[in-house]
C-alpha cells in the first residue's frame, strides 16, 4: 500500500508536466492564427494602397483631398462628390461630373468643368477662377472679407443654343405661353430644363397650327393641326398637341378661340367622314393612298385607318374645355348644330361597332379593339352631352 501510493505521487508531478506541456500547445496554436489573420488583412490593406496592378474593387465613397500644399484634382466620370480642401493653391479639373464639386482654399483657386451638370461652389480668401462649359447648374464663388483688392471673382458657362423659330417665323403666338415661358426661366433653377421647356412647349404653336378667322358675320374660328412632318391633320394627334394650352386659355381671349378652332374643324373632319383618322385642309384634295385602299376614299381624307381613339380623342378634348373655362356654355350654344350633330355621329359609329364577330357596315376589316364595359365608361363620364341636350 506504502508504495502504490509513493508511485502515485511520483506520476502527479509527470500529469500536471503532460497536462501543462498540452495547455500550452493549445495556446501557441492559437496565438499563431490570430497572428496570421492580422497579418493577411494588413497586407491587403497595403496591397490595395500601394500596388497599383491589383485589381481592387471600386467603392462609390466621396474623395476629399486635405492638403497644407499645392492640391490638384482631376476627375473624369467620378459619380462620387469631390471636396479639396488646402491652404495653399488648389486646383481642380472635372468632365462629365455629375456631383457637386467643392473648392476651400485660402489662396488661389482654380475649377474647369466641362459637361458637368452638377453644382460648383468655390469659397477662398484670395484669387478665385471658375470656368464652366456645358454647366447647366448654379456655380457659386464665395471669397470671404479677408480677401485683397486685388481679388477677382470669374464665372463663364456656355450658353445653350437657340433652336426655337425666330419671332416672325412662328405661326401662333400667345401672349400666355410667352409669360409663362418667362416665368419658367426665371424660377427653374436648372438651367437646362428651363431651355428644354423654352424650345418644346410651344412647338406645337411655332411650327404646326394653321389659324384663321373665317369670313362672314359670326367670324368663327379655324385652327388645322398638322403633326409636324405630314401636311394632315390627325383627330387624335391634334387634340393631343393643343391639350397642354387648356390652363391657359383664360389668360389668353386668342389661345381660346384657337382650340375652339380646332375642334369645330374636328366636328367637321368627322362629319365628312367618321372612319378616317387624319384628313386634309383642303376639302378637294386626293390622298396618295386612294388607289391601294379597298375602302371608299371620299376626297380630303388622308387616311381611312379608323381606330376608337380617334373619336374619344375629340370627345375628351370638348369635356376639358368645358371644364376649363369653368362650365362656360357660350361656346357650345354658339355652335349647338355642328356640336349636336358630331356627336351624334359618333355614337352611331360606336354602336355599328359594338360587335363581337362580322365587319358591321364597313366593306373591309378595320382594327378595333372595344368592349361594353369601355363603352359605358365613355358614355356615362361625358356630362357634354347632358349640357348640350342631347
Amino acid at each position: 500500500m506504502l508504495m502504490s501510493s509513493l508511485s502515485q505521487r511520483r506520476r502527479r508531478p509527470r500529469y500536471i508536466c503532460l497536462i501543462g506541456s498540452f495547455i500550452g500547445i493549445i495556446f501557441i496554436i492559437l496565438w499563431m492564427h490570430l497572428f496570421s489573420k492580422q497579418n493577411s488583412s494588413s497586407s491587403t490593406f497595403n496591397n490595395h494602397l500601394h500596388d497599383a496592378h491589383r485589381v481592387v474593387p471600386i467603392i462609390p465613397v466621396p474623395i476629399t483631398v486635405n492638403a497644407t500644399s499645392i492640391a490638384t484634382v482631376t476627375a473624369t466620370n467620378i459619380p462620387v462628390p469631390i471636396t479639396v480642401n488646402t491652404t495653399s493653391i488648389a486646383t481642380v479639373t472635372a468632365t462629365n461630373i455629375t456631383v457637386p464639386i467643392t473648392v476651400n482654399t485660402t489662396a488661389i483657386a482654380t475649377a474647369a468643368a466641362t459637361n458637368s451638370p452638377a453644382p460648383i461652389t468655390v469659397n477662398t480668401t484670395a484669387i478665385a477662377t471658375v470656368t464652366a462649359t456645358n454647366v447647366p447648374v448654379p456655380i457659386t464663388v464665395n471669397i470671404t472679407e479677408m480677401a485683397t483688392a486685388t481679388a477677382t471673382a470669374t464665372a463663364t458657362a456656355t450658353n445653350f443654343p437657340q433652336v426655337r423659330r425666330p419671332v416672325a417665323n412662328r405661326r401662333f403666338t400667345s401672349s400666355a405661353v410667352e409669360s409663362l415661358i418667362e416665368e419658367i426661366k426665371k424660377n427653374v433653377k436648372n438651367k437646362e430644363l428651363a431651355w428644354l421647356f423654352e424650345n418644346c412647349f410651344p412647338n406645337t404653336l411655332d411650327t404646326t397650327v394653321d389659324f384663321e378667322l373665317k369670313e362672314g358675320s359670326e367670324k368663327k374660328p379655324d385652327t388645322y393641326v398638322i403633326t409636324g412632318d405630314i401636311d394632315a391633320m390627325w383627330l387624335r394627334d391634334s387634340s393631343a398637341q393643343v391639350n397642354p394650352y387648356l390652363p391657359l386659355i383664360n389668360q389668353d381671349p386668342k389661345l381660346r378661340q384657337l382650340i375652339e378652332g380646332v375642334l369645330l374643324r374636328q366636328c367637321l373632319f368627322i362629319q365628312r367622314d367618321p372612319y378616317a383618322n387624319a384628313h386634309y385642309k383642303n376639302i378637294n384634295r386626293t390622298s396618295e393612298w386612294k388607289h391601294m385602299d379597298q375602302t371608299e376614299m371620299r376626297p380630303g381624307v388622308h387616311e381611312r385607318k379608323w381606330e376608337l381613339d380617334s373619336l374619344c380623342y375629340v370627345l375628351r378634348l370638348m369635356h376639358s374645355y368645358w371644364k376649363e373655362v369653368n362650365y362656360d356654355l357660350i361656346f357650345f350654344r354658339e355652335n349647338e348644330q355642328e356640336l349636336k350633330k358630331t356627336i351624334r355621329i359618333i355614337l352611331q359609329t360606336m354602336k355599328e361597332q359594338q360587335r363581337f364577330n362580322g365587319s358591321g357596315k364597313v366593306k373591309r376589316n378595320l382594327r378595333f379593339f372595344f368592349s361594353i364595359q369601355i363603352f359605358y365608361k365613355i358614355t356615362t363620364n361625358l356630362y357634354i352631352f347632358t349640357l348640350i341636350n342631347i
